[in-house]
């Protein structure tokens, strides 16, 4: 992923594209979300997309893309750069409302997993989604907030480690384990200091 900057309404913005290298050292643009993302929803921040998090999945022959700024992830065909669909945003294919600032998108074997960092009325949570392509539709399947609520601003986190998932709360300074039933297997907590936790600092941990 890497900066694509244009001019909007006036002003000098970058939206992200998807850049493809091959083994010769050519570069392709494939993707960008100039072209995913209708112009209606565009801001004119100056990083008003801010993709975060890219997982390809050879089964699906798709990169998944988060795009934080407008709330939405891709999907993307990798051989033709199309955007498959959108979830997530009001005027996305697939459903709308769901997340708000979302980091650590990640497929699974039961669906789609991320961080939603704006949450709800009880805090930041880690969610899992089951997509329906063929009937447009996407289902919370499970939810996890903690063991108390709290909001993570950004830099929240969450990865798929065998059955269990490691949790970072971002600026908050705490990385938590959690078993498939949503217990507290372990916890790290770094009180007092303004540091980010990123899940891939911990992911060893057995």
């Amino acid at each position: 992923l890497q900066y694509d900057w244009r001019e909007f309404k006036g002003v000098r913005i970058a939206g992200d594209a998807l850049v493809v290298q091959s083994a010769d050292g050519t570069r392709e643009t494939l993707w960008s979300t100039w072209d995913a993302i209708p112009d209606e929803i565009r801001t004119n921040k100056v990083f008003w997309s801010m993709t975060n998090s890219l997982e390809y999945s050879a089964a699906d022959g798709a990169y998944y893309i988060s795009i934080k700024e407008v709330n939405t992830v891709a999907k993307v065909d990798a051989t033709t750069g199309e955007t498959l669909w959108l979830l997530g945003d009001e005027e996305a294919d697939v459903a709308g409302g769901l997340f708000v600032g979302q980091h650590g998108l990640q497929r699974t074997d039961d669906g789609l997993m991320l961080f939603d960092n704006r949450g709800d009325k009880y805090g930041s949570r880690v969610m899992t989604l089951d997509i329906d392509e063929a009937g447009g539709t996407a289902e919370v399947t499970a939810l996890y907030y903690g063991e108390e609520a709290k909001y993570t601003l950004s830099y929240g986190d969450v990865l798929q480690q065998g059955s269990d998932r490691i949790l970072a709360w971002g600026e908050e300074g705490r990385i938590q384990r959690i078993d498939a039933d949503g217990s507290l297997r372990q916890e790290i907590y770094l009180p007092d200091t303004n540091g980010v936790a990123f899940v891939s600092w911990v992911s060893a941990l057995q």
